[in-house]
């Protein structure tokens, strides 16, 4: 892997590929009801929810990397190498693994009416509204501000720069967001 992106690139194929895997699964459950057990049914929700996650995380990432490349070009690289192959691990795919804990503990099969379901059964209610704002804040919010940070500095330094590159650069960063 040659450059940065490469890097990202890599890790989110890895991200959606795990999306990938538990689609079968997802669309049996859909179509008839839930034939693979009470295993496989915390598996292919820890996978979800680990793509979940890391996907959003790693496109915060991204923005991160980005950011550093444009509005601090001159002495990146180091921290840029440290983040695509060392922080990435720690901020992306450490969170996404220790966020599966509650499908591991709540993921279950059950039979409703007849069929069988594979969901997260939460002893209460106040556990599913925790899970949710959990979703909301790390899923949406936290890789949202810092995306939009990121670019909003990043069309704030091009846009006072000068030169016939420099606004080409702005205007496909504008492009990219919109």
């Amino acid at each position: 892997l040659r450059s940065m992106t490469d890097k990202y690139r890599l890790h989110l194929s890895v991200a959606d590929l795990l999306f990938v895997i538990t689609l079968p699964f997802w669309s049996v459950d859909a179509v008839i009801s839930w034939h693979f057990g009470n295993y496989l049914c915390k598996a292919v929700h820890f996978i979800y929810t680990v793509n979940l996650y890391s996907s959003v995380l790693i496109l915060a990432f991204i923005s991160l990397d980005r950011y550093l490349a444009i509005v601090h070009a001159t002495n990146s690289q180091r921290p840029r190498k440290l983040l695509a192959e060392r922080i990435v691990y720690v901020g992306v795919w450490l969170p996404a693994l220790l966020l599966t804990v509650p499908d591991i503990i709540f993921a279950s099969t059950s039979e409703v009416g007849g069929k069988y379901v594979c969901q997260r059964f939460y002893p209460h209610d106040t556990w599913l509204i925790s899970f949710r704002f959990q979703y909301i804040l790390v899923g949406l919010v936290l890789p949202g501000l810092i995306i939009l940070t990121c670019y909003c500095i990043i069309i704030s330094k091009l846009s006072h720069s000068k030169g016939h590159q420099k606004r080409k650069a702005l205007k496909t960063t504008v492009i990219l967001i919109v």
